[in-house]
């Protein structure tokens, strides 16, 4: 995946906003290799932290928009010829049109942060035919803060990569396993609280 780090160094905010708008559209991608590389080049003052930030919002929300309109003319379908074999059915699909209807936009804006329910709520919103427009300023807002956050942790990472790097290994298993369980423990209570409506 070091393609992913040397295209954002090389190509500076070209490269970045590739990558993002791939992460939009919901494939699964290490897209934070983007971020650490733009963390590195604003450290040294090669990119801006604002223009970084800007770039990286509206590549994801290209790529969620072209998965959105994906969904829109070719999802419904294809959960019809497909859905037997994972597992979706005819009272599945209800529930979703009725949450989208009523939570689509929060939804949509929440699981940017969460990584696990993201690739699934963009679709989602596209096969619901959601309002693009709610789409589009929600997934804006969820987009504008997940590039904030990406952003200043990949500068603070770089400006502090030695001091990581001579971190105690059980220190780093550590905090890596809480970030798994924070990410687990949302999306158990997202289902529970689907599974009730």
């Amino acid at each position: 995946m070091d393609f992913i780090y040397d295209m954002v160094i090389r190509y500076g905010y070209y490269g970045l906003f590739l990558w993002t708008l791939v992460d939009g559209t919901g494939i699964p991608n290490p897209v934070q290799l983007a971020f650490i590389a733009s963390g590195y080049l604003i450290m040294h003052g090669v990119m801006s932290p604002y223009i970084t930030i800007t770039v990286a919002t509206l590549g994801n929300l290209t790529g969620n928009i072209i998965a959105y309109y994906a969904g829109f003319y070719e999802g419904r379908s294809a959960i019809e010829r497909y859905g037997r074999y994972l597992h979706i059915d005819d009272e599945d699909i209800r529930k979703v049109d009725q949450w989208f209807s009523r939570y689509g936009g929060l939804t949509n804006m929440v699981s940017r942060w969460i990584g696990i329910t993201r690739t699934p709520a963009i679709w989602a919103a596209g096969i619901t035919r959601m309002s693009v427009r709610t789409f589009a300023v929600y997934s804006f807002v969820g987009d504008l803060i997940w590039a904030v956050f990406l952003t200043y942790f990949s500068y603070v990472f770089s400006m502090n990569i030695n001091v990581f790097l001579t971190l105690p290994l059980g220190i780093k298993i550590t905090v890596s396993g809480l970030v798994a369980c924070i990410v687990i423990l949302s999306w158990v209570v997202f289902l529970r609280y689907y599974k009730k409506k």
